[in-house]
């Protein structure tokens, strides 16, 4: 087994133990000031933890009152559906009460007016076979009387017409002896002329 050799060691200098003074003064001066920033980082922290417990309680009531507000808008929905079935029951009454109302005075209407059609029938079918009876007669009259009357223009024109028929043939026998005599006047004329002229020209 070897043996460690024990070296003592060198005595400092003045300046080597000047050094080993700053640089431990230097390490205080850090060391407080490490210690004041950990004592300033635990004073942040606590205040942290505290705005984080405010935050928390203030959170834990919000929930609570979101809560509440929850089951308030719960509740107002049951009560709103609630009513909404209600009135959905009530105007479902109503709408029922008001078909049977409306179907029965429209079936009575319907009745009355049907009855009333009816009668409105009755009477103008009387009515008017009345006055299919009475034109037809009317017109049955007319026709007598316009075929009597027809009939007696008839009569009198076919006697106007052998009587202008007469007239005509006596004008015709009339006219045919005018041209005779005209004629026979003419060649008496004619005979006057030329004796006259005869006698002019000595020719007689």
């Amino acid at each position: 087994m070897n043996s460690l050799a024990v070296v003592d060691p060198e005595p400092l200098n003045s300046v080597q133990w000047r050094q080993v003074f700053d640089m431990d003064e230097q390490i205080q001066v850090q060391l407080a000031r490490l210690e004041s920033d950990v004592q300033h980082t635990n004073r942040e922290v606590a205040d942290i933890k505290v705005d984080l417990r405010r935050t928390n309680d203030k959170l834990d009531a919000t929930n609570q009152r979101l809560d509440v507000l929850r089951d308030k808008v719960d509740q107002g929905f049951r009560d709103v559906n609630t009513r909404i079935d209600g009135v959905q029951e009530k105007l479902t009454e109503k709408i029922d009460g008001v078909r049977v109302d409306l179907t029965g005075k429209i079936e009575g209407v319907r009745v009355d007016l049907t009855q009333k059609i009816d009668g409105v029938r009755e009477d103008l079918t009387k009515k008017i076979d009345g006055v299919h009876e009475d034109l037809t007669k009317k017109i049955d009259g007319v026709h007598e009387d316009l075929t009597k009357k027809i009939d007696g223009v008839h009569d009198d024109l076919t006697q106007k017409n052998d009587s202008l028929r007469g007239s005509l043939d006596g004008l015709r026998q009339d006219i045919a002896s005018a041209k005779v005599w005209a004629m026979g006047l003419y060649f008496a004329l004619a005979a006057s002329l030329l004796f006259v002229m005869a006698k002019g020209f000595h020719w007689l």
